[in-house]
């Protein structure tokens, strides 16, 4: 959905939210056209498997921590509400740059 290519890469990319299972998986593309970019999943790990930040404090120290250039937020899935993460990324100081239906990314 979003190929980040900037340049030769270096970019880090966080991932965050919730995404259908239509078409191509975000990380892949996350990685950049020579797979260059630095890509971190923004979420507490729970029993070895990635949770999801409760609230706005927790995500947006992990979004400090990570340091990140762009950030990579699933919109949802259909039928369900939309996950936090967008408003959260916005409050942040992180700028909508683009978006699809299934995804939208942010700029720091």
């Amino acid at each position: 959905e979003f190929l980040l290519a900037d340049g030769d890469g270096g970019q880090r990319v966080g991932l965050a939210g919730l995404w259908d299972d239509t078409g191509i998986a975000p990380p892949l593309p996350a990685f950049g056209t020579r797979f260059g970019n630095e890509v971190e999943y923004v979420g507490p790990p729970e029993h070895e498997l990635l949770g999801r930040y409760e609230s706005s404090e927790e995500f947006e120290a992990a979004l400090e921590r990570g340091d990140f250039d762009y950030l990579v937020v699933g919109r949802g899935r259909p039928g369900q509400p939309a996950p936090p993460e967008g408003g959260w990324a916005r409050a942040a100081g992180f700028e909508l740059v683009a978006r699809s239906a299934r995804l939208n990314l942010y700029r720091s």
